[in-house]
């Protein structure tokens, strides 16, 4: 019962990562030494919503240069809007594999992705969002203005509940601004889903 109350909550996450926006900011080249205009190109395409059209922009990209880490985000974020959940794991992994620098925006969605069936892996969730966190503690993606350092603590809280850690589910939501009443599963559950629902409400046009 208490899982699939982590599942729903999983599953939010991943809403609020595949929605469409309206972004309004520049091309970022964040991690690439090449600011390419095809990298514009498919950033630009990818802020329209036309994550297929951005998705094989990207390919093509990666075909010619495979390690340039944008083209890798791009395609992760791309397959992540088209719920392609286990070709977004991959690209994200490939990137995050680069230490240096240190991919913020393949950790950020890893953190979260990996919470999620098919690709299901907590302990490597936690790894990355407890990555970024140290990284970055100020980031915000450049793909979606509405996932920073907050959807990631939160993720971190549900890759903890998945491992069994209440201390660490505590620490992360008394960090959040959102302590538990104990550290009982039903009080991380209630604390989890108040979270949640905020981050709903603040994201409703």
């Amino acid at each position: 019962m208490c899982y699939n109350k982590v599942w729903i909550l999983v599953c939010i996450f991943l809403l609020l990562c595949s929605c469409g926006r309206d972004f309004n900011n520049p091309v970022d080249p964040v991690n690439t030494a090449t600011g390419s205009l095809d990298l514009e190109a498919a950033f630009a395409t990818f802020l329209t919503g036309d994550y297929q059209k951005a998705l094989e922009m990207y390919q093509s990209i990666y075909e010619q240069d495979p390690d340039t880490l944008e083209s890798l985000n791009g395609l992760g974020w791309s397959y992540l809007r088209l719920h392609l959940l286990v070709e977004a794991r991959d690209a994200f992994r490939e990137s995050a594999a680069t230490k240096d620098p240190v991919d913020r925006e393949a950790l950020t969605a890893l953190s979260g992705l990996l919470l999620l069936d098919p690709v299901l892996d907590a302990e490597e969730a936690v790894q990355s969002g407890s990555e970024l966190v140290d990284a970055d503690p100020l980031f915000i993606s450049s793909y979606d203005k509405t996932v920073s350092v907050r959807q990631v603590r939160m993720a971190l809280a549900e890759g903890y509940l998945y491992q069994g850690k209440y201390n660490d589910v505590t620490a992360q939501l008394k960090l959040l601004g959102q302590p538990p009443k104990s550290d009982d599963i039903a009080d991380l559950l209630e604390a989890l889903q108040i979270l949640q629902q905020n981050v709903q409400l603040v994201d409703e046009p």
